[in-house]
């Protein structure tokens, strides 16, 4: 995997603390097992940290058709804000379906996830 950086981390330490599990230089990464970096604030080493894990994730759920939604705290004057943004990847119908929802003001979950939504034959 190439090295996508396109995320600016601090101050989310998730990744650093395991929640998505990940091997930094030879080293595994889980929960109960952070990262050798992790100071428990951030990273001693932010500017060589592993690829943005969600570029993977997007390109997976593109690729083969999966739903994939999560959503992340926004970020303001660099402390966490009660509001959050929503990402959704996958099949066409799956993003109109959630677009649909936001448009109309509807909680993104939950959510019915029908055999076209993950990458099943229909039944």
């Amino acid at each position: 995997m190439s090295k996508q950086k396109t995320c600016d981390c601090q101050p989310c330490t998730a990744c650093c603390d395991g929640w998505l599990q990940i091997v930094v230089e030879g080293q595994p990464v889980y929960p109960g097992k952070p990262c050798h970096h992790s100071t428990g604030s951030g990273c001693n080493d932010y500017a060589n940290r592993p690829e943005d894990p969600f570029h993977w994730l997007r390109q997976f759920a593109q690729t083969h058709q999966r739903a994939l939604l999560y959503s992340e705290q926004i970020v303001e004057n660099s402390k966490f804000s009660n509001r959050q943004a929503a990402h959704v990847y996958g099949p066409p119908e799956f993003q109109q379906e959630m677009a649909a929802h936001v448009q109309n003001g509807l909680p993104l979950l939950p959510v019915t996830l029908r055999h076209s939504h993950i990458g099943l034959p229909h039944a």
